[in-house]
């Protein structure tokens, strides 16, 4: 999938990925696939640098 690409069609789940994406910029692709993933009953493991908004954007799920 190439960026920019959006994988989900909902209407409210775009809602909510715009939501979060409002804290969390620049991540639309991890959002949506931890949303996925969570709705699907899975797991999500989010592996990255530093300061780049993982806790952010759990914590912004979590109150979805």
């Amino acid at each position: 999938m190439s960026r920019g690409q959006t994988i989900v069609k909902d209407p409210q789940i775009n809602r909510l990925i715009d939501n979060v994406e409002k804290v969390v910029v620049g991540k639309r692709q991890e959002i949506e696939l931890s949303i996925l993933a969570l709705l699907s009953g899975g797991h999500v493991l989010l592996e990255d640098v530093p300061g780049v908004g993982k806790t952010m954007m759990v914590r912004q799920l979590q109150n979805l």
